[in-house]
């Protein structure tokens, strides 16, 4: 279960008495009735942290492993009655975009099944497309990864889009660890962070805008499906398949980071 991160050495939350809320609520009234303007504050040098800094809790999200990836309840619960989709992978843009299917189709897979009055998450077997996935993203074929999705736009309709380049490693076995503050033996993971985050927060706050506004709207004509058919509209085209076999990614070269079993990060 994924709770809320407590970062090692963070600053404490300021907790405000309701006498303060209300002195800070007039203070705020008085300078927008009054000529003063307030301070302009330029945002173009601040960063923005990635999602997967924060709980990832009630996001949606897929799981990755080897040979297999499994969607979050919370892709599930956002197109609730939909058991098959189309899992679609844009080589240049390193996304992986799921689109709603109301039927069973040629290359639909089942991310869900009904159980009871509820619907429940399905795991998605399929060697060659996570194979595929793997072989374009470097990644080391012995550990899991998750990605964070968005809802976009797109000539399919409302669909789920996973940017691949912001996934996050797991390591691929727990240790334990002594709780200081409770003393009980726990487990933990790191976790891998990419690289383009080392050394900075995230993204500036001008990447950031320019990102939410691509990411509106989803051009599916670069993506292919579970059967390498290339997406262009209405029409579909047989991809050639030429992929060379990559080096999976180096733990070492990702930013690292620990969580325990529960959740919560630990810090190194």
């Amino acid at each position: 279960m994924e709770t809320n991160a407590e970062i090692k050495g963070a600053a404490p939350q300021m907790s405000l008495s309701i006498k303060e809320r209300e002195l800070v609520k007039a203070f705020a009234q008085a300078r927008l009735e009054s000529d003063n303007k307030l301070q302009y504050e330029d945002l173009n040098d601040y960063e923005i942290p990635p999602r997967t800094h924060f709980s990832m809790r009630n996001k949606p999200a897929v799981s990755i492993k080897y040979k297999e990836m499994t969607f979050n309840m919370a892709c599930i619960r956002l197109f609730e009655g939909i058991i098959h989709v189309l899992p679609s992978l844009s080589r240049n843009k390193k996304r992986l975009a799921i689109i709603m299917r109301k039927e069973e189709g040629a290359s639909t897979v089942q991310w869900a099944k009904k159980k009871g009055s509820q619907y429940i998450n399905k795991r998605v077997t399929s060697l060659e497309f996570i194979d595929t996935v793997y072989n374009l993203m470097g990644w080391n074929k012995k550990r899991r990864y998750k990605v964070l999705g968005h809802l976009a736009d797109s000539a399919e309709g409302i669909i789920l889009v996973f940017d691949l380049e912001e996934a996050v490693m797991f390591s691929e076995l727990p240790e334990e660890y002594v709780d200081k503050r409770t003393g009980a033996i726990k487990k933990r993971r790191f976790i891998y962070y990419p690289d383009m985050y080392k050394g900075r927060i995230g993204k500036t706050y001008s990447e950031y805008i320019v990102g939410e506004q691509i990411g509106m709207f989803e051009n599916l004509e670069d993506y292919e499906d579970a059967k390498g058919e290339l997406k262009t509209g209405n029409d579909t085209a047989l991809l050639q398949e030429s992929q060379s076999e990559t080096v999976g990614s180096n733990p070492n070269e990702r930013f690292a980071f620990s969580i325990d079993e529960a959740g919560d990060a630990v810090g190194l």
